[in-house]
């Protein structure tokens, strides 16, 4: 169990290695387990253990929680990549060109919403490019449907508002 455990967590720091954005939890799950390597409970143990053990870092925010290799996850991955089968490394080279388009998409735009203090909701609206945010926007509306509005929203035009602010900004 604990060789089969370590592989888990190989094939979770090469996927944070190899992976364009940060990966939420969903897609990791849906890989290792479409795959059948491991099953659902056992991949959230290695996934738990590996952001104990600082070998990956976890983001949580609205939009789910992201994780990241930490350097310790590359040194680790590293000293163990020869562990991985090329069979595994296969799949998951493909599953990344079959997802890399959602996998982007699900990292860089990031929307989130809370209760103000006084009257309405903040809604938070970024887009992150190589972990690095590039846009950041925080209007006020009046309801929490409107705030869940503006977060599908910007979530569906995210290119045509960052485009719109600034070639508006740049004049």
């Amino acid at each position: 169990m604990t060789e089969n455990l370590m592989l888990y967590k190989l094939i979770v720091l090469y996927m944070l290695r190899n992976s364009a954005a940060p990966l939420t939890n969903g897609a990791i799950s849906e890989f290792v387990l479409e795959h059948e390597y491991t099953d659902y409970i056992t991949l959230q143990q290695s996934i738990a253990e590996l952001v104990e053990s600082d070998l990956v870092r976890v983001e949580e925010s609205m939009n789910g929680h992201f994780y990241h290799i930490t350097e310790q996850g590359q040194e680790t991955l590293k000293f163990f990549k020869d562990r991985i089968s090329d069979a595994i490394i296969a799949d998951i080279t493909e599953y990344f060109g079959d997802n890399s388009l959602s996998i982007i998409n699900d990292a860089s735009i990031l929307t989130e919403y809370y209760k103000t203090t006084g009257a309405g909701y903040d809604v938070n609206c970024k887009i992150r490019e190589k972990n690095k945010i590039i846009f950041d926007l925080t209007v006020n509306v009046d309801d929490k449907a409107e705030a869940e509005s503006v977060c599908r929203n910007f979530k569906e035009n995210s290119q045509a508002v960052y485009e719109y602010v600034m070639r508006n900004l740049l004049k």
